[in-house]
């Protein structure tokens, strides 16, 4: 079962070394099953990630389930005891978008810069373009990491201090560390 459809690849993330004839290729379709499988183990722990799968096979799955799949907005108290609003988008949306699709997009780039063959690693050249330096390369790679972490989000319950919920989930800890809040 796999969350992720070629249809989340867009924008920042489109990825045309997966494509063949404007289609995606049987190869990255392949890798989203395995690549996927090991993000949501890793986010979820082995035995949640068991729950889940078995759960949403069933004839009526179970709400959590479908809310871990499809989002939920839901209440939840910070540190500070005050209520925050927290919107989980889940693994599976109609806006196509997903922390599992920038993961991917990540571990299929760098699984793919470069190619083994019989002369050793290489990577290809393109005629008529620059390749992009590699400090161009690596933002794009932390930035999508980043947006993954920051759709996955952050345990809210455990952070505190004044102006916290108002930030990004990524400078949320930076936000407290920094000021002392």
């Amino acid at each position: 079962m796999s969350f992720t459809t070629s249809q989340y690849f867009k924008g920042s993330i489109k990825l045309a070394s997966a494509t063949t004839n404007g289609e995606y290729s049987s190869d990255f379709d392949s890798a989203i099953v395995d690549i996927e499988k090991q993000i949501l183990i890793d986010l979820l722990g082995y035995d949640l990630y068991s729950k889940f799968i078995a759960g949403l096979a069933e004839q009526n799955p179970l709400q959590k389930w479908l809310d871990l799949r499809d989002g939920k907005e839901y209440e939840t108290q910070d540190a500070d005891g005050r209520t925050v609003k927290v919107k989980w988008s889940g693994f599976q949306n109609a806006e196509y978008i997903s922390c599992l699709a920038y993961f991917i997009y990540y571990e299929w780039q760098v699984n793919n810069y470069s190619q083994n063959s019989t002369t050793g690693e290489n990577k290809a050249t393109a005629q008529n373009s620059e390749r992009a330096s590699m400090s161009d390369y690596n933002r794009k790679l932390v930035y999508a990491y980043n947006k993954g972490v920051d759709l996955y989000g952050l345990d809210i319950e455990s952070i505190g201090g004044i102006n916290v919920i108002l930030r990004s989930p990524r400078y949320q800890e930076e936000l407290l560390n920094k000021n002392k809040i």
